[in-house]
């Protein structure tokens, strides 16, 4: 946790000193100066209360990293020279995740289809347009 709020003081540090060169100064870099300071005391006293064998133990070891996800060679033999957008999906990738209805919803169903075929068409477009009534006059 330490290690942690100083890695912040030494970032925040940096920025400001960006800023100064660039000739920024707002009220942030007021209050970032302050929380520095307080930071830096409340971090003070917290090493002056821990109790020496506690300060004497090693840091528990850092988690490992998650390996690159790279292909192996044998996979980059297979996918030589095919891009990587040819409309197939990415591997481990099933696209994304959409609500269940919205996969009919998307696409009209056969029925949809089927009726609006059968439908009557409303008119020719000449007498809607003309104003004549349709059928037999």
């Amino acid at each position: 946790m330490l290690r942690q709020l100083v890695n912040r003081l030494y970032r925040d540090r940096d920025y400001q000193a960006k800023r100064q060169k660039q000739g920024r100064h707002t009220a942030y870099d007021y209050a970032l100066d302050r929380d520095q300071k307080a930071l830096s005391w409340a971090i003070r006293a917290l090493v002056q209360h821990v109790p020496p064998d506690e300060k004497q133990r090693p840091e528990p070891p850092r988690e490992p990293k998650k390996p690159a996800r790279r292909l192996s060679p044998a996979q980059r033999r297979v996918y030589k020279g095919r891009p990587s957008w040819n409309g197939l999906p990415k591997r481990d990738w099933d696209g994304p995740d959409l609500p269940p209805d919205y996969a009919t919803l998307a696409q009209p169903s056969e029925e949809v289809h089927r009726e609006a075929a059968r439908e009557p068409a409303g008119g020719d477009l000449g007498d809607a347009l003309t104003g004549a009534p349709s059928g037999d006059s």
